[in-house]
């Protein structure tokens, strides 16, 4: 099953221009690792650097966000704190074996992204 989400926008203007980048995203299935490693070594001649990631999911006890609202809030890390973003993926779509799930994107100051996580509740203040 391929996943995309829907196009996440950024802008940027010159002068009376404004430029507006799309991004989307596409997660493969794949049905074993001898698939993974062939596609990694089909991959890796144009691997430039590897990020690392870390992602902390936000959700009820009772899992409101994702069962009712089918929705993830997250934290997400790059780098160890080189970027961060908080991320609200909802209302996803599947049609034609594509998912296209709508995605907002705030960036965060590292400095207090951490005390979000020991604090949840600092979270609103954002």
């Amino acid at each position: 099953m391929h996943h995309s989400r829907s196009p996440a926008k950024a802008t940027t203007s010159f002068s009376s221009c404004t430029i507006v980048f799309l991004l989307q995203g596409v997660k493969l299935r794949l049905p074993d690792s001898t698939s993974h490693q062939t596609l990694s070594n089909l991959l890796s001649p144009y691997h430039t650097k590897t990020h690392l990631q870390q992602n902390i999911f936000f959700d009820t006890p009772s899992l409101t966000l994702a069962t009712t609202h089918r929705a993830a809030l997250r934290l997400r890390f790059y780098d160890i704190d080189s970027q961060d973003i908080l991320l609200l993926k909802a209302k996803p779509v599947i049609s034609d074996g594509m998912c296209r799930i709508e995605e907002e994107e705030e960036p965060l100051d590292p400095s207090l992204t951490w005390a979000c996580v020991a604090e949840t509740w600092r979270t609103p203040n954002f």
